[in-house]
């Protein structure tokens, strides 16, 4: 990497791909529970992709730096079953929310025949919209599911989208929340801490529920912002010690929000939105934000300008439609990716702090100390660009993962000609793709950020 302030010294980057024929609905990592750690010390952290297609289930084990990606095991799903979203819940246990409404805990075990099973089943109770996002809570064992009920267009009229707070060790439903106005809708969450009691806290994004055709058309309504200035997105904190009430509600300024939004170190949170590829807040003084980024340059560059033939994963090839960012971070490391395939990369022990050692804050929150545009213009605050791996047929999901070494695991879609070959209609009820595009999983093995001193 390039950030020459903060320890990214060289170029350090590794990809490999897994090619899939199929559409790709859902996407995740683990640790492999089949490989022997004293065998295959380099496996230590991110050697395993999960991922979905429209009818099936597969485990890949991409821990083996010589010979590549390998596919592992498998199963097929029923054939109305399509899986939006996989959770890693450790030990050879991950969670599934489909198109049906089900989420379904599975388990992998090489001694077992098929190895993947379910180990048990439930379809969240009320409405069976779709579970288009799943997020795990280690500490506590609670998995929290997004169902969309509005914009997926295939839950009756009235239905609301909730979020619900599952134990997967009881299997009965905790709680469910959803907005408090029924103009508007819940489109993103994430739990505003895994550690300890801060773990009961789930911060969510809600937009109004309105949306135009045009932004319909580009396949996430959310970011629609043809809207009144009145109808402001919103973010809240909802409260599972109370029922899963909510307990805040605070207004931003903007009318849009990208359905993927994260937290880290308890309360900075971090969304985008349609004109603005990063918001970042602290849930102490929501007042106003910490930080945002202005503008990102989500366009093709000539070579040698700009750094674009310096980027590891290349110049994306055309310009993005709009500033919104694919979120996910592991609190040291903040990665963002644009509906075009162009990445970036904060370094958030420099941007929040210890990278420096005495001090306590970093440049973000230093910046209501100094001179806004002098803050601005310093490099410690700019992202790093990695260039762009093409998605344009899916949303471009994107994992970030720490430990020795760093990854990053996400979507792509290549454009082709003949390496396909797919049913003579091009698209066939199960979803696949035309015989244009090419579906696979890139997995990135990235230079870790400095020690923290």
């Amino acid at each position: 990497m390039y950030g020459q302030l903060n320890g990214w010294r060289e170029a350090r980057l590794r990809t490999d791909a897994i090619p899939c024929t199929d559409f790709i609905t859902g996407l995740t990592w683990c640790q492999s529970p089949f490989c022997d750690r004293e065998q295959r010390p380099e496996a230590a952290v991110f050697d395993m992709v999960i991922f979905g297609t429209s009818g099936r289930l597969e485990l890949w084990d991409v821990g083996n730096s010589e010979r590549g990606p390998v596919p592992v095991c498998g199963c097929d799903l029923e054939e109305q079953d399509m899986i939006y979203c996989i959770e890693n819940m450790g030990s050879g246990r991950f969670a599934t929310g489909d198109s049906q409404g089900f989420v379904r805990i599975w388990a992998a075990d090489q001694d077992q025949q098929p190895p993947v099973w379910p180990l048990s089943a439930s379809r969240l109770p009320l409405i069976q919209s779709p579970v288009v996002d799943m997020q795990y809570c280690q500490s506590s064992g609670r998995i929290y599911a997004l169902q969309d009920a509005t914009f997926s267009m295939t839950a009756p009229v009235g239905a609301r989208n909730v979020v619900r707070c599952w134990d997967a060790g009881s299997q009965h439903d905790v709680g469910v929340a959803h907005e408090v106005l029924e103009e508007y809708e819940l489109v993103a969450f994430t739990p505003a801490s895994d550690n300890g009691d801060l773990g009961n806290e789930l911060v969510a994004g809600a937009v109004h529920g309105g949306f135009c055709a045009a932004c319909y058309s580009l396949g996430i309504p959310s970011l629609c912002w043809h809207k009144s200035a009145a109808h402001t997105a919103i973010i809240c904190v909802f409260d599972i010690r109370v029922g899963l009430q909510m307990v805040q509600r605070y207004s931003t300024a903007h009318r849009s929000m990208y359905p993927a939004m994260r937290c880290a170190r308890d309360h900075f949170i971090f969304t985008s939105h349609s004109g603005q590829p990063l918001c970042v807040w602290d849930k102490r003084y929501m007042s106003t934000t910490v930080y945002e980024e202005e503008y990102l340059a989500n366009f093709p560059m000539p070579a040698g300008e700009g750094g674009a033939d310096l980027m590891p994963f290349g110049c994306p090839a055309r310009t993005g439609e709009h500033q919104g960012l694919f979120l996910d971070t592991d609190g040291d490391l903040l990665v963002g990716r644009a509906e075009n395939g162009m990445t970036w990369l904060w370094d958030l022990s420099t941007t929040l702090g210890w990278a420096q050692g005495g001090g306590l804050t970093g440049s973000w929150l230093d910046r209501a100390l100094n001179d806004y545009i002098e803050a601005w213009r310093e490099y410690r605050d700019w992202p790093i660009p990695l260039g762009a791996c093409p998605c344009d047929t899916s949303i471009p999901t994107t994992l970030l993962r720490g430990g020795q070494p760093y990854a990053l695991v996400g979507l792509e879609t290549k454009e082709t000609q003949d390496e396909v070959m797919l049913p003579a209609e091009g698209m066939d009820p199960t979803g696949n793709l035309e015989a244009d595009h090419q579906e696979s999983i890139f997995c990135a093995r990235l230079r870790p950020p400095p020690e923290r001193r």
